[in-house]
């Protein structure tokens, strides 16, 4: 992924390129992050507290591996994709109410007949992105039962394995993450409003978004093209403006092709 970024910005125009890298840190806020499927397993074999360190050291190599690829046209940095969570939470927060999570449709539209701006993003929520995250409310609409047996086994793990890191508060914390329940709707606010500030800060910053995962879908540009023209101004129709370039799955990859035939996969997938 670096070595291509880099050949894209060593052949541009580009005189100083920064690329910053954000990544889940040592934080039950990661639990938004990861795939719930991939908690459950670590959660089963008693190991969530390792799962912490590991996201510690993962972070520290990662630093030092970007530290290599730096020259004089481009740098890499990391960032901790916590505070994005965290602003994600209060942006929500301030629209919609404490009760965000389990908002309804009701609720939304009477939003979006009320207010322009907040509209615009319950628009995308309701007509866009309610459809993409259906599919994943197993997880998200019913609390995900972890028994009490393993509960007390991950809490032992982490009392052990501590060392003045709090990993029992951050176990605690992740389980009663996992166990509250949000709506179709809540879903899909948080994803919403993900991409709406990741396009804000890349305007502010005179950035583009570049993805790398499985899926995508137009409500993510389309979000993100909203937060970006809310700083640059709408000079296009929503959706079309703004730099986000996204690398989707390839079906057929083949190696030593074209960048059409490279398929990029999302880390913790």
């Amino acid at each position: 992924m670096t070595n291509l970024i880099s050949g894209i910005v060593m052949n541009s125009r580009a005189t100083n390129t920064e690329v910053n890298f954000y990544q889940p840190e040592n934080s039950s806020l990661s639990t938004y992050s990861i795939f719930p499927s991939i908690l459950l397993q670590y959660i089963s074999k008693g190991d969530l507290a390792d799962m912490f360190l590991k996201l510690e050291e993962h972070n520290k190599e990662f630093k030092k591996f970007l530290s290599k690829k730096q020259n004089s046209k481009i740098s890499f940095k990391t960032n901790s994709f916590n505070g994005h969570v965290n602003s994600i939470i209060n942006e929500a927060r301030s629209r919609y109410g404490d009760n965000w999570k389990n908002i309804t449709n009701q609720d939304l539209m009477e939003d979006y007949e009320e207010h322009t701006k907040e509209g615009e993003l319950a628009d995308i929520i309701v007509h866009m992105t309610k459809k993409d995250v259906e599919r994943l409310m197993d997880f998200y609409s019913n609390p995900i039962k972890v028994n009490g047996e393993e509960r007390k086994k991950n809490l032992i793990r982490a009392r052990k394995i501590s060392e003045g890191k709090d990993l029992e508060k951050k176990v605690q914390e992740t389980i009663s993450l996992l166990n509250s329940t949000m709506s179709v709707y809540g879903k899909a606010i948080y994803e919403t409003i993900s991409y709406y500030l990741w396009g804000k800060k890349a305007a502010e910053l005179r950035g583009i978004g570049l993805g790398f995962e499985v899926d995508h879908d137009r409500f993510q540009t389309a979000a993100w093209s909203l937060g970006w023209n809310e700083i640059k101004g709408n000079t296009t129709s929503l959706g079309r403006s703004a730099p986000i370039l996204y690398a989707r799955k390839n079906e057929s990859p083949k190696n030593k092709g074209h960048l059409k035939d490279i398929s990029f996969r999302q880390f913790w997938r």
